[in-house]
């Protein structure tokens, strides 16, 4: 899922059920960082974003990293951090990272095929993986 700087209902009708909400512009590019160690965030020190938006979410996701100025950016909800809704979610604050325009930006490319890979595994990551890096947040 990702959001942008047009706070459309859609992004809610799509998240809200399991606690992310609050979509919320924020003006600006940049480049963001990961701030936590998972598979998606493996090997990118950055990515550039054109627009943006943050959201607020549940104790059941662990931040995977922000916009360079302290907002939240990229979240992963999943079994090891607490997410018991079955399946996983990762919501990002831009679509534009994915884009044609932006995908040669910073480590986009990295990123893009860290969340294919991610999104095609069959692996469940436990909560003792994840519980020592979340416990820090």
């Amino acid at each position: 899922m990702t959001g942008d700087i047009f706070p459309l209902n859609a992004y809610e009708s799509f998240t809200s059920n399991y606690g992310v909400t609050n979509y919320t512009s924020i003006s600006g590019s940049g480049d963001g960082y990961p701030v936590a160690s998972h598979p998606i965030t493996d090997g990118v020190t950055s990515y550039f974003f054109m627009t943006e938006c943050t959201f607020t979410y549940g104790s059941d996701a662990l931040l995977l990293g922000d916009n360079g100025s302290g907002s939240d950016f990229m979240i992963v909800m999943e079994e090891g951090t607490g997410f018991t809704e079955g399946g996983r979610i990762l919501v990002l604050g831009d679509h534009n990272i994915l884009t044609n325009t932006y995908i040669g930006s910073s480590d986009n490319t990295v990123l893009a095929n860290n969340i294919a890979a991610w999104a095609a595994s069959t692996t469940a990551l436990d909560s003792n993986t994840w519980g020592s890096i979340k416990a820090a947040f």
